[in-house]
């Protein structure tokens, strides 16, 4: 038998908080967020107020996140439905394809 990867569904969410005023208000956020069971990574940008969640739905739903990140960051302003991974995968390849057809072209 060989070593077999083990793929996890990762789901993405993006919250706009109207809470969010200072540095160290994000990363307490970011911290309390790290502790919710499912929640994998957290990256916040106080400055657009704007909260993003990448965690295990096999863990956590979407809207016990949602509940989740309201209870300790306060008012969410919007929160925007999952994303896509399939359409980002795709936009993401499209986008180095065309990178290096640019450089290949540049390069003579």
């Amino acid at each position: 038998m060989g070593h077999r990867d083990i793929v996890r569904e990762r789901s993405i969410r993006d919250f706009r908080m109207n809470s969010l005023h200072c540095p160290s208000c994000a990363l307490q956020l970011q911290r309390r967020l790290l502790a919710v069971q499912g929640v994998e990574e957290v990256e916040v940008n106080f400055l657009e107020g704007m909260v993003r969640v990448i965690y295990d739905p096999g863990d956590i739903g979407s809207r016990d996140l949602e509940r989740a990140v309201s209870a300790i960051g306060g008012q969410i302003a919007h929160a925007e439905e999952e994303h896509d991974h399939a359409n980002e995968r795709l936009t993401a390849a499209s986008g180095l394809l065309l990178a290096g057809g640019a450089v290949a072209y540049l390069s003579g």
